[in-house]
């Protein structure tokens, strides 16, 4: 599973691992058509957990983004407080995501499993 949309801003010691918000912020490079289609293509991915709290915005911290869930499209896993960070602070998306995504003709396959993820085998 390739992670997206994960922060070290996010949980301090944790994500340390992850790049800043800050070096991707106004970092979007395409068309509000082509941000729409994201937006959309992630918004729809198939749910695999959600977690019980309340999720602050990262830059400014009054602002509440909801309750956080993570969704994936079977090759790519992102939290849903990604798709806020690209509306509101043009976040760059990789072009290798935006490849994948149209290969997949801006569709999440719905058929998709998430269990299979926890397999063992």
């Amino acid at each position: 599973m390739i992670l997206v949309g994960y922060f070290k801003e996010q949980t301090p010691g944790f994500n340390d691992n992850y790049d800043s918000i800050y070096d991707v912020v106004d970092g979007f490079d395409g068309s509000n058509e082509l941000k729409n289609k994201i937006i959309k293509y992630l918004q729809s991915g198939v749910l695999v957990s959600v977690c019980p709290t309340i999720v602050r915005d990262i830059i400014d911290d009054a602002k509440i983004i909801g309750e956080l869930s993570t969704l994936t499209d079977g090759v790519y896993q992102w939290p849903s407080d990604y798709v806020y960070y690209i509306e509101r602070y043009n976040l760059h998306v990789s072009k290798a995501l935006i490849a994948h995504m149209q290969k997949n003709n801006w569709k999440v396959d719905q058929g998709f499993d998430p269990e299979s993820l926890f397999d063992e085998d």
